[in-house]
Order: C-alpha cells, then structure tokens, then sequence
C-alpha cells in the first residue's frame, strides 16, 4: 500500500426494529453499491455490498439491533467519506446508528452517528 493509503477498518450497530426497508432507497445517494438484502434463511434484512477495496459484513437474524463491520483500503479522507455517506442515508431514514473507524495502530480515525450516545 502506498503512503496515502491505508487498510482501516470500522464497525457499527444499526436499530431497526421495523427492518432496513426505509433506507433501501436511500441507498442509492452513496457512491459505493450497498443494498439491502432479504435473508433467505430467516427472512431478516442485512445490508450487503461493497467494491473492490471495500469489505462490508452484516449478518442476518440479529434482530432489532444489527451489527456490521469491515475495511476500506483508503486513506482517512476516503474512508470518512464513503462511511459518512451510508450514516447521511441511515439518518435520513431515521434510524439510530453509530460507525467507528480505526486505523490499523487501532487509533480512532472517525465516529458517526445519529441519536446514539457516545459513551454506549
């Protein structure tokens, strides 16, 4: 990897206790491809996506309260940006969610969110 860039990773919890259905449309506002997906194992909504640099994981039947995480291998200006899209769209949707963002010495780079205290 060059100077510039760098393998960060991030998680975050999403609350959704009526699905991520009101936020599939907004989807479409981020410039890297994330959709939401119906499980066919329960029946849950997760989202999914991601490009080539950018992993992206949610798993399915979490309930209300749904985890994600994964890497972007960019530099920090990237990263916060590609992540402050899908936090606009959650919020837009209106449902409460928190994203950290590290870089590979596990400092903090970046920490998004809406309706969430920063100490939960």
């Amino acid at each position: 990897m060059s100077a510039d860039v760098d393998e960060l990773s991030f998680c975050g919890d999403v609350v959704a206790p009526d699905g991520l259905g009101a936020v599939a449309p907004l989807l479409t506002q981020c410039s890297w491809p994330l959709e939401v997906w119906r499980s066919g194992f329960d029946g849950s909504d997760i989202l999914r996506g991601g490009q080539e640099g950018v992993e992206f994981e949610m798993d399915a039947g979490q309930g209300a309260v749904k985890f994600f995480s994964g890497s972007i291998e960019a530099g920090p200006d990237t990263a916060l940006r590609l992540l402050g899209e899908l936090s606009d769209a959650l919020r837009q949707a209106g449902l409460r969610h928190r994203i950290e963002i590290d870089a590979a010495d596990g400092s903090r780079l970046g920490y998004l969110h809406h309706d969430w205290p920063r100490g939960e």
